[in-house]
């Protein structure tokens, strides 16, 4: 049913990824309830905070409008999709069948990345029976994810140590003070350079957004960046983006190519801009841009509605 649903949907609207070539051709497909907080990973459905709505007919499929969620980062996908949490509820985002209910919304929910467990306050399910279970065979730096695209890896979930540990962005390294700095995708613990071996430098350090770099804290304030996987030293830092820095009173959100640059301000506006020449594209009402994962779709919300988005 859903590869059907998609399929109507593509030769409606949304059939073309939004681009710098096409993005004057934007138009209000639908205006639904509630803030814009999540496309499914098919782009059938949006999620809100007042429900679930289809993007072929805007129609709502799970209704939350009488019991309004609070946040629209308490609404989100499990990462393949098939399970949809608004508040406190997990839902089949096939269905729309209640599977659980937890007593308050803002509990640590997070999904294996192949949605076949979901941890939830120290107590791991099975999404095939929803029933608790002992999760033995659940690998350590298998990736979870939870609620604001926090991604977790299992060691984490299970067995907190007390000892400061933290992930990449993009989940592919995992760094433990002590211990060093995991490879998630392999599991393996990654040789350091001698300039590396004091933990001192692994607390508090960080990642570039595309994992590329790692940033050890330094004394006195010095600046240092390793290129990942490798741990090659470099000074010539690369520059940020340079519309980033030309107006800092945005909130950014850009494409996955970084050709597009979404910037909400105070005004309660949202200006596109194409990233190589700095030109403002369009200019739409509502803020906090939300891009559908094949890119066709793009929602703002506006006051306590959502704007729907695509390429006609």
């Amino acid at each position: 049913m859903r590869n059907i649903l998609t399929l109507i949907l593509c030769l409606i609207a949304g059939t073309d990824p939004i681009t710098t070539s096409n993005v004057d051709r934007l138009t209000l497909i639908h205006t639904v309830d509630g803030l814009c907080a999540a496309f499914n990973t098919d782009e059938t459905t949006i999620a809100t905070t007042n429900g679930l709505f289809d993007l072929n007919s805007g129609e709502i499929q799970i209704n939350r409008t009488e019991n309004p969620t609070d946040y629209a980062e308490w609404v989100w996908f499990s990462p393949d999709g098939e399970w949809l949490v608004i508040g406190e509820t997990i839902y089949a985002a096939d269905t729309d069948e209640p599977m659980l209910t937890l007593d308050y919304p803002q509990a640590l929910i997070a999904f294996s990345e192949d949605g076949q467990f979901v941890h939830i306050e120290g107590i791991t399910y099975d999404t095939e029976t929803w029933q608790p279970i002992e999760p033995d065979n659940i690998a350590d730096f298998t990736r979870f994810n939870g609620a604001n695209k926090m991604i977790y890896v299992w060691r984490d979930l299970a067995t907190g140590s007390g000892i400061p540990t933290y992930l990449s962005p993009q989940g592919n390294y995992w760094v433990h003070v002590l211990e060093g700095i995991y490879d998630v995708n392999s599991g393996e613990l990654l040789t350091l350079p001698d300039t590396l071996n004091d933990p001192s430098m692994l607390d508090g350090g960080s990642f570039s957004a595309d994992d590329a770099l790692f940033f050890p804290t330094m004394p006195q304030g010095d600046v240092i960046a390793y290129r990942l996987p490798t741990f090659e030293s470099i000074t010539q830092l690369p520059q940020e983006t340079p519309l980033a820095v030309i107006l800092p009173e945005a909130v950014w959100v850009f494409n996955q190519d970084h050709s597009l640059g979404f910037a909400t301000f105070p005004d309660q506006t949202t200006q596109i801009y194409d990233v190589a020449t700095e030109e403002v594209m369009l200019v739409l009402s509502g803020i906090s841009p939300l891009l559908s994962v094949n890119e066709r779709y793009l929602a703002l919300s506006n006051d306590s509605t959502c704007d729907v988005y695509a390429i006609q």
